[in-house]
């Protein structure tokens, strides 16, 4: 007669922080891809957060588009609403007006010269 069964281990979640459907982890996402350049005591020492020359190339009811500049490649973020991506980047530029930072993606056309100097 065979033994009994093992028992099947419950599944573990193997992301840590918020699901990935709720309106913070999109928070984090944007925070973590879209460039920001954020002095500090003084004008001379600044960094850039996120990546480097990306930029919102197109806004859908999907979702939003982001692309490198000079890059022909692009990456299309879909899942929430286009007023949850536009609050989330809203939320982002409120943020980074508060802390006297620099909003990278919102530079139009060119590398902003920050960007030039660190990441190209």
């Amino acid at each position: 007669m065979a033994g009994p069964r093992p028992r099947p281990r419950p599944r573990r979640r193997l992301t840590r922080g918020p699901p990935l459907d709720s309106k913070k982890s999109l928070d984090s996402l944007l925070r973590g891809l879209l460039p920001r350049r954020i002095s500090h005591n003084n004008r001379d020492r600044s960094e850039i957060y996120g990546l480097y020359g990306v930029r919102i190339c197109a806004r859908t009811k999907e979702g939003i588009e982001l692309q490198r500049l000079g890059q022909p490649t692009s990456l299309k973020l879909t899942g929430f609403s286009r007023c949850a991506f536009d609050r989330a980047e809203a939320k982002l530029v409120q943020w980074a007006e508060e802390d006297g930072a620099e909003a990278c993606w919102r530079t139009e056309g060119d590398w902003t010269a920050r960007e030039k100097a660190v990441g190209r």
